[in-house]
C-alpha cells in the first residue's frame, strides 16, 4: 500500500465507486465515509505500523492465582476462530479488519457494502498479496462480493463455522443482523458523542475542539453531535459558538434555555431543538 502504484490502483477504484455513489444518490456522511485519497491511504498506512508494534496477544495470561489445591488459574487469551465483519460504506474497515484480525491468529469473511464493491476489491487483492509474501495462507482474508440479502442471511446461519459476527454501521444494519444470526454478536450502539464544557474550562480550546471534532469529518460515528455548556458561562460562551459553528456550515438545534442567548442569530442556521434532537445521529453539517 505504500507504492504508489497501488495507491493510484486504489484511488482510482475509489472514484469510480464514489461516482456510482453520488450517481444513486448516497447521502453526503456515506459519501465521505466511503472517499479515499493519499492524505487517508497514509493514515492507513500508520495505523498499518502501529497494529505491527502491538504485542501478540496469543497466549498471554492474566490474573494468575495460586489456588488452596496447589492449582495455578489464570486467562489465556485464545483466538476466536473465525470472524465475519459486516459493515457499510466504510472500505478503511476492509483493511482495519484485516490487519486486527492477522494479528490476534483470527480469520475474517469481509463483507463490505455495494457501495465500496471496487475500492474493497482493490484492497482485498493487496492483502493477499501481502499475506503470500509473508509465507501465510492468503485465504485467512475472506471477501464476500455478492451482495444478495438471503445470501448474507445464510452466512448468519452458519454458526458450527463462523465463531463471531461484528456488524459495524447504521442502525437498521445493527437490528438486521441481530434478529437474523444465529452466530453471537458483537454490536455497537450509535455515536451520539457530547462535549461538556465546564465553568473553568479554557474557553478558546474548548472553541477549537469543538469545531474540530464536529467539522473535521462530519460523517463518522465519533463527530460531536451534542454540547453540553455550563450555565454560569452560557451567556458569554453559546453566542460565540454558535457564531463560529455557523460560519463553518453547521446547523444548530439549540434547547430553550439556549435560544434565549441567540436573539440575533439567523433563523436559518439555528432552529429550536425537539426532543428527539438530542439521541439522534445526524452524521453532518446542516441537517
Amino acid at each position: 500500500l505504500s507504492q504508489y502504484s497501488a495507491q493510484d490502483e486504489l484511488i482510482a477504484a475509489n472514484r469510480s465507486d464514489v461516482q456510482s455513489a453520488y450517481a444513486s444518490g448516497l447521502s453526503p456522511s456515506m459519501i465521505d465515509r466511503l472517499s479515499i485519497n493519499h492524505a487517508r491511504i497514509s493514515g492507513l498506512i500508520e495505523m498499518i505500523r502501529r497494529v505491527r508494534t502491538l504485542a501478540d496477544p496469543v497466549g498471554s495470561i492474566d490474573g494468575l492465582k495460586l489456588c488452596a489445591s496447589g492449582i495455578r488459574v489464570g486467562k489465556m487469551k485464545v483466538p476466536l476462530g473465525v470472524v465475519l465483519m459486516i459493515y457499510e460504506s466504510r472500505p478503511s474497515a476492509t483493511l482495519e479488519s484485516a490487519c486486527l484480525c492477522i494479528k490476534s491468529a483470527n480469520a475474517v469473511i469481509l463483507k463490505g457494502g455495494k457501495e465500496a464493491a471496487e475500492t474493497n476489491g482493490v484492497l482485498v487483492s493487496l492483502i493477499k498479496r501481502a499475506l503470500s509474501d509473508a509465507d501465510l495462507p492468503d485465504q485467512a482474508v475472506m471477501f464476500i462480493e455478492r451482495q444478495e440479502h438471503e445470501y448474507l442471511y445464510e452466512l448468519l446461519r452458519l454458526k458450527d463455522f463462523i465463531s463471531v459476527v461484528i456488524p459495524r454501521g447504521g442502525e437498521g444494519l445493527i437490528e438486521s443482523i441481530m434478529e437474523r444470526s444465529r452466530i453471537p454478536v458483537l454490536c455497537h450502539a450509535k455515536g451520539v458523542c457530547h462535549i461538556y464544557v465546564c465553568s473553568d474550562a479554557d474557553l478558546d480550546s474548548a472553541l477549537n475542539i469543538i469545531i474540530n471534532s464536529k467539522v473535521q469529518r462530519a460523517g463518522v460515528c465519533n463527530a460531536a453531535e451534542c454540547i453540553l455548556v455550563d450555565e454560569s458561562i452560557a451567556t458569554k460562551f453559546i453566542p460565540t459558538l454558535v457564531s463560529l459553528l455557523n460560519s463553518h456550515g453547521v446547523l444548530v438545534r439549540a434547547c430553550n434555555k439556549s435560544m434565549t442567548h441567540l436573539k440575533g442569530e439567523a433563523p436559518d442556521k439555528v432552529q429550536r431543538a425537539a426532543s428527539g434532537d438530542f439521541g439522534r445521529e445526524f452524521l453532518s453539517l446542516g441537517s
